[in-house]
């Protein structure tokens, strides 16, 4: 499809408003999913080169609508589950994103991923709070989850190392 082509042209250039736009137009003439994921995935990259908030919370409105349509289809993907929960996440909506990762990991619960993004969203909920009472006990059951989980396996993850090393130091 010429969209996606050109999405990805004005992508490999690091024009991200340029590849959204053109994505959009895309979903005018085609609401399909390979779109609609491409649309997803690019207004994210633009929302963290965004220079303003006002930008970056526009690209990740873009990025939320899309990932909620995609979730709506009867058997929504690992992935697009996933980048639903990260993209509210983004956007500050801590308790949205644990109840998506809540009932994926009721689907995948030897995923460890699941269980960690849980995690550094209770560490945001108690900053932004400024009380740890509250998800103290929430935190710590899904730290020994997902600590158990990647200690058995043999990848390494940048994310879960830093986690490991927050909650040690707490």
């Amino acid at each position: 499809d010429a969209y996606l082509l050109l999405a990805d042209i004005f992508m490999d250039n690091g024009e991200y408003a340029d590849a959204v736009a053109v994505l959009e137009d895309a979903l005018q003439v085609s609401d399909e999913k390979d779109v609609r994921r491409q649309l997803g995935e690019t207004a994210y990259l633009a929302s963290q080169c965004g220079e303003r908030e006002v930008y970056r919370n526009s690209y990740l409105g873009k990025a939320l609508e899309s990932y909620e349509i995609l979730n709506q289809s009867s058997h929504p993907s690992y992935e697009d589950r996933l980048n639903l929960a990260l993209v509210e996440r983004a956007l500050g909506k801590y308790e949205s994103s644990n109840a998506t990762l809540r009932d994926m990991l009721a689907l995948y619960p030897e995923e460890y991923i699941l269980p960690m993004w849980m995690c550094y969203n209770y560490l945001d909920l108690a900053k932004e709070g400024g009380s740890w009472q509250s998800i103290r006990d929430d935190l710590k059951f899904r730290y020994q989850d997902c600590k158990h989980i990647y200690d058995s396996g043999t990848k390494e993850d940048e994310d879960m190392e830093q986690l490991k090393d927050i909650m040690e130091h707490m």
